[in-house]
């Protein structure tokens, strides 16, 4: 009833692999033809959002510069006085 040829089942496995093969390669064509590329730009990004940040440290560090005494007197004995307390309860 069946008859099983080497021949016609190596034949059979080639013209597969020739069909699988052709749709791939189509579908490929097709796919660079009529889509977009999709490209983003990460170096410039990057490097713009680098610049914002040393230019915002630099603002900062000329403003504390302008400021030398930015801490008044009190804050620094009521700091004084908050650490000399929390010492106090490591102590005990």
């Amino acid at each position: 009833m069946f008859s099983f040829s080497l021949n016609n089942f190596v034949l059979t496995i080639l013209g597969s692999l020739l069909i699988i093969l052709a749709g791939h390669y189509l579908w490929n064509y097709l796919r660079d033809k009529y889509t977009t590329k999709k490209t983003k730009d990460i170096v410039t990004s990057q490097v713009e959002k680098y610049k914002k940040i040393v230019a915002e440290l630099q603002d900062a560090l000329d403003s504390r510069s302008q400021n030398k005494e930015f801490i008044d007197e009190s804050d620094k004995i009521y700091m004084n006085d908050e650490l000399s307390a929390f010492a106090k309860t490591l102590e005990e």
